[in-house]
């Protein structure tokens, strides 16, 4: 079984069968789900009934193929076109006599206003109109409506317009630096180092960055049509009369088909929901799961709130500099400085600790799902929704056709208890934020502040090599190995269920005192290597002797970022050299009940 597993074959088993059958790829099934070679039976007995034990995860009462279920393509679903079932999957899952019914929204139209498409589920002739025929759909968004539409428009909007938003804020640098460096732009007055310096740069970079963020598709929807289109239901479904709606909801497995990926907005009530688990399951059954998007929608808000925070600190450690004070004072601006970092420091190990421990609950909780107690908002939809995923378990051979509904939605709980967490262990990553994400925020922040120290007038040629290292070894790697580090310390140690205590009142604030204890005991280390190589970079090194230094560094920065972003969290290694335009999540491309069928 192993071995024909490794080869991506998938075998249909007759529970009903006596006698062995043949499969396609010549292999014999025994009438207990095991596959035989010629070679096995040449075996003894009792290596036979070693290879036809049953996989841990199948229940007695089901019979679930040990290979779990294979993805469906155009091939597979031709192959059952004389079935009963086959009637059924074509009919879920193709457009045939209706190809109208096959529409897209352009990004543009979704994202615009600020997704104010979101704002409510109830569909009209206007909806509808924002929605046009396609050949093929970029993208289905998955989403619940009981969800913010504020959140799910920042998600969203920092997946697709992260890249634009860092190329115009970087062609903005470039272009203050440049103008910096010949005192072509207005100064303060530092009274830390008792001379003129710039502040357009630190000002205005990151404001670029968010309004790109969140206004690009506004833009782009006025000058050009996009060429990204989205399913959404709101939108491509004709909600003008309950016959139109219900022909669309019946292709809803045709629309997940015929887009290229899919998005899933998650929140903690995403896998409660009976619709968005019947969409990921035909997902899973019709694409390879390096498609699979999932964008939690909290993980925004708080990248854009981090920006905000690093932002004003850096324009605050700019204000305290230029202040007209004694230099005796200089002690308490650096105070002020790194009790700001301190303070940001303890706000991201918090929501770290809040994140990790909602990933454990999430995953504790999957390992009691069951389709039967998902919540669904129209309970007359209920018998439709689960008809249509036994059939896709029977399709896609997971469990064989004579089984009956309730075996197939129990084997259908059985491969999301065992295979879902490992799938959004993956997909979502075991860093909150990527290490693109960081890098190109640190390069920002840090490069607009070495532009700034272009303007002063001390700034020799080894003084600017000492910015662009500083603004290097901050921005590429100091920022972001910072941050994940903190996320590794706040994420050790989650607390257990606890034993010693038995009321409710003592377990639970003992649970939140070693919750706070580790977020501020990461926080306070943190802190430490920050202030240390603000104090060491700055203070106590000159150059040319920090150039030395922050060569060193700069170094051996790719070593930590391989160390962290993929050794120790097995993430890709695109981190580096053109990684930082792309994503550094690892996919699985084959699992135990998820294989693609050899095309050969």
């Amino acid at each position: 079984r192993h071995m024909l597993a490794a080869k991506g074959k998938f075998h249909h088993v007759s529970a009903c069968c006596d006698k062995p059958t043949t499969d396609i790829s010549g292999t014999n099934v025994n009438s207990q789900g095991a596959h035989t070679t010629q070679e096995d039976e040449t075996l003894g007995e009792e290596q036979l009934a070693e290879h036809a034990t049953p996989s841990p995860w199948q229940r007695s009462t089901v019979s679930a193929i040990p290979n779990g279920f294979r993805i469906l393509g155009s091939r597979e679903i031709k192959a059952l076109s004389g079935s009963s079932l086959g009637k059924k999957i074509s009919h879920m899952l193709e457009f045939k006599g209706c190809d109208e019914l096959k529409r897209g929204s352009p990004l543009s139209v979704v994202l615009r206003r600020g997704a104010s498409v979101f704002a409510t589920s109830s569909g009209s002739e206007a909806t509808y109109a924002l929605s046009q025929q396609v050949e093929r759909i970029g993208a289905f968004v998955s989403h619940n409506w009981v969800t913010s539409a504020w959140l799910k428009f920042m998600a969203l909007t920092l997946h697709f317009n992260f890249g634009a938003a860092f190329v115009l804020s970087v062609l903005l640098l470039l272009l203050l630096g440049t103008a910096s460096a010949f005192g072509a732009l207005p100064k303060i007055y530092d009274a830390v180092h008792k001379e003129d310096v710039g502040f357009l740069c630190q000002v205005l970079c990151i404001p670029c960055f968010l309004f790109t963020l969140l206004f690009l598709r506004d833009v782009e929807h006025v000058f050009l049509p996009s060429r990204e289109t989205l399913f959404l239901d709101v939108l491509c479904i004709d909600q003008t009369s309950a016959d139109t709606k219900r022909k669309g909801i019946d292709k809803l497995g045709a629309f997940v088909r015929h887009s290229d990926t899919m998005i899933i907005l998650h929140t903690d009530i995403y896998l409660r929901k009976l619709w968005t688990v019947y969409e990921i399951a035909t997902f899973l059954a019709l694409h390879p799961l390096e498609n699979l998007v999932v964008l939690p929608v909290f993980r925004a808000r708080v990248f854009y709130c981090m920006t905000v925070a690093c932002w004003m600190g850096f324009n605050f450690h700019a204000g305290w500099g230029s202040v007209s004070i004694d230099t005796t004072l200089c002690g308490e601006v650096r105070f002020k400085r790194w009790a700001y970092t301190g303070a940001f420091v303890l706000a991201m190990a918090c929501y770290f600790r809040i994140w990790a421990l909602a990933k454990k609950q999430m995953n504790h909780s999957l390992t009691a799902f069951s389709v039967m107690n998902c919540i669904c908002a129209c309970e007359t939809d209920r018998t439709a929704v689960e008809d249509a995923i036994a059939d896709i378990m029977q399709a896609t051979m997971a469990v064989t056709e004579s089984c009956s509904k309730e075996e197939a939605l129990l084997a259908f709980d059985s491969i999301v208890r065992s295979e879902l967490p490992e799938v959004l262990d993956q997909v979502i990553g075991k860093l909150t934020f990527t290490y693109e994400q960081l890098a190109i925020l640190g390069i920002i922040l840090h490069g607009a502040d070495a532009a700034d120290n272009l303007a002063r007038t001390s700034a020799t040629e080894l003084a600017i090599l000492s910015y662009a290292l500083k603004c290097t070894w901050r921005g590429l790697f100091q920022f972001p190995l910072s941050l994940a580090f903190l996320e590794i310390c706040v994420s050790c140690a989650l607390p257990e269920k606890w034993v010693l205590f038995q009321s409710r009142w003592s377990r639970l604030w003992s649970t939140r005192l070693w919750n706070g204890c580790v977020v501020f005991l990461a926080a306070l280390l943190i802190t430490g290597f920050l202030v240390w190589d603000d104090h060491l970079l700055d203070d106590c090194l000159t150059v040319p002797n920090d150039i030395m230094v922050l060569g060193f560094l700069n170094l051996t920065g790719p070593l930590m970022l391989h160390y962290v972003f993929q050794g120790m969290f097995g993430q890709g290694l695109k981190i580096w050299l053109g990684g930082i335009f792309r994503g550094q999540r690892q996919h699985v491309h084959t699992l135990p009940t998820l294989r693609r069928i050899d095309s050969e």
